[in-house]
Order: C-alpha cells, then structure tokens, then sequence
C-alpha cells in the first residue's frame, strides 16, 4: 500500500520536480511514518506501564486488607480465650516517639471468673473514692515520696475496692515542654501521651508494690488537661 502511494507520489512530483526534489519529499514521507510509528510505540508503553501500576495497586490493597481482617479475628480470638480462661495477664508495648519518649502499657487480669454480672459489677460502676496527687513538676514521671505516702494510706484504706484506675493530669507548663522538644503538633501530642501513660505506669507499679499483684488495674489511654495548673495523677477506687 505504501509503495503504490510512493509511485504515485513520484509520477506527479516528477512532472513538476527534479529527483533530487522528489528524494527529499520521499525521505520526508518516510520520517513522518516512522515517527508515526514511534508514538504509537511509545502510547503503548505508557499504558502497559500504567496497567501495570493498577494491577499491582490492587494486588497491595487486597493483601492489606487480608491481613488487616486477619489480624482483627486474631485479636477477637485472644480476647475470647482471656474471658472464658481468665488469668493474670501482663503486656508491655513500648514505642518511641524522637528517640527520647517511651510509651508502656501495662494491663493486668484478675483471677476471678468473669460472667456478666461480674462484669457489670466491676465495670459499670460508678461509686468510687479518689485520691490526688498534684505535686508533680513539669514533665517528671515517678512520683515523689510525699505522693507515695498519700497514696499508699488511700490504697490501705480500699483495699476491697472491685478496680483501681490511674488518669495522668498535665497542665500548660508540660504543653510548653512538649512544644519546646517538637514543632510538629502530631509528635507533640505523641510525647504528651508518652508522658502522661508513664506517670501513669510509675503509680501503678507502686500500686501493685502496696496491694500485691493480684488487684485489678484498668488503664487508660487519655490524659486529663487541668485549668488550675494542675499536673500530677489522680487515681479512683471502684465499689
């Protein structure tokens, strides 16, 4: 097909050109069909790149989302087996935040059989007695031993309590420190929880150094932000 054009190309340019001409305007023809040929080439790439890109999009998310679902189930499980075979339990994750704070948690199962009065009568309640300790300097963690002497006459004094709860208080000094170690408000927020979760760590420690380790401590994962400069722990006794 192409030749047929060429020749009638030549017939007519020859009426009117010279062959030097004619040779020109053929090369010419030709460099349009091959760069013709070029971008359909290169069309082409493009999209197995792109269809390539797809597929292995979906190929990451179907994994993600198998593994995501598989891990829910896991957790499920674990729960399931902890309340039907309840047992003392003690877990640590701990996770850096620059290198400098570090987040614990430590959760503790009591033996007791867990049917659904008992939890009702554990977890719902709302009768409590509080103690306070807000003596605590900027950022500082462990509790001095004036707190410790407060809490350890509040625990003796509840020692048939169902649970014990331990909240961290901060106030806008720990904000101040926090801003100072990180301009970025999401790590800022991170190492507040870090501090916040050890105070927290450090009190239930001592809890369980005063009462034993069978008492029944339930964490938490927020931190209280006190108006009246407050910093330090507060920790409930359940009835």
């Amino acid at each position: 097909m192409q030749d047929n054009q060429k020749e009638e190309l030549k017939k007519i340019l020859q009426k009117s050109m010279s062959q030097e001409e004619i040779h020109e305007k053929l090369v010419e023809q030709k460099l349009k069909i091959e760069e013709k040929k070029q971008e359909k080439t290169k069309q082409k790439k493009i999209f197995y790149i792109l269809f390539t890109l797809v597929i292995m999009f979906l190929v990451v998310a179907i994994t993600y989302y198998f593994v995501l679902n598989s891990q829910k189930i896991k957790n499920y499980e674990e729960k399931v087996q902890i309340i039907n075979n309840p047992k003392k339990i003690e877990i640590q994750k701990e996770s850096k935040v620059e290198e400098k704070i570090i987040v614990k948690e430590v959760i503790v199962e009591k033996q007791i059989p867990i049917t659904k009065e008992k939890f009702k009568e554990i977890f719902l309640s709302k009768n409590f007695n509080l103690a306070k300790c807000y003596d605590y300097k900027v950022f500082q963690i462990k509790p001095d031993n004036s707190c410790k002497d407060n809490l350890k006459e509040f625990l003796l004094n509840n020692t048939q309590a169902l649970r014990f709860e331990i909240i961290a208080v901060i106030n806008n000094e720990d904000i101040k420190k926090a801003t100072v170690l990180s301009n970025d408000k999401t790590l800022q927020e991170y190492i507040l929880r870090g501090m916040a979760r050890d105070r927290v760590l450090e009190v239930s420690w001592y809890t369980k150094e005063v009462l034993g380790n069978e008492i029944l401590l339930t964490p938490v994962n927020y931190y209280l932000s006190s108006k009246k400069q407050n910093k330090g722990v507060m920790i409930k006794a359940y009835y």
